[in-house]
């Protein structure tokens, strides 16, 4: 019996703000698959916003992930929206899909507080 296997890749890491309790942060590697779940850990901070987005892409259809006030450790499970071939939406949702580099922008953090985000694809 021939079982596949997927290979979960992960990246991320942790990210501190500045005296407006902001932070952004674009990865270095290039994320070439499908996104299958984000982890917000808060270390120092007690609240935060969070976007993640294709770098370079800054509508809100383009974001793939954008929580606010996240208060304790969550993981995410982004989903869009599937489109027929006339450009109509069903209602039926799937993983995104990226080429390319993301950004991670954190806000309303407090100055000088942590988290670490950990983006994983397949």
């Amino acid at each position: 019996m021939n079982v596949n296997r997927v290979k979960i890749e992960n990246f991320g890491g942790t990210i501190t703000t500045n005296a407006s309790g902001n932070a952004t942060a674009t990865s270095y590697l290039k994320v070439n698959g499908r996104i299958e779940a984000i982890r917000v850990e808060l270390g120092t901070a007690t609240s935060a916003d969070v976007q993640v987005n294709p770098t370079g892409l800054t509508d809100t259809n383009s974001l793939i992930l954008n929580v606010t006030g996240v208060s304790s450790t969550t993981t995410y499970y982004p989903r869009i929206q599937v489109h027929k071939a006339d450009g109509t939406q069903v209602s039926t949702y799937t993983e995104f899909i990226v080429n390319g580099h993301l950004t991670l922008t954190v806000s309303n953090a407090g100055a000088n507080k942590t988290l670490k985000v950990t983006i994983y694809y397949v």
